[in-house]
C-alpha cells in the first residue's frame, strides 16, 4: 500500500525546504558580501602602498 501525505505533511514538508532554502542563500549571500570586502581591502592595501 503506497502511503500518502496529508495536506498538513505537505505544507509543513514545503515549508521546512522553504526554511532551509532560504538560509542556504542568506548564508551564501553574505559570505561571497564579506569575500568581495576582503578582497577590497587587499587591493586597496597594493594600491595605496608606500614605497
Amino acid at each position: 500500500m503506497a502511503k500518502s501525505f496529508t495536506l498538513i505533511q505537505t505544507v509543513a514538508t514545503a515549508g521546512l525546504f522553504s526554511a532551509v532554502s532560504f538560509w542556504c542563500c542568506l548564508g551564501l549571500r553574505i559570505n561571497s558580501y564579506l569575500v568581495l570586502l576582503s578582497l577590497g581591502e587587499i587591493m586597496a592595501g597594493f594600491c595605496y602602498q608606500e614605497n
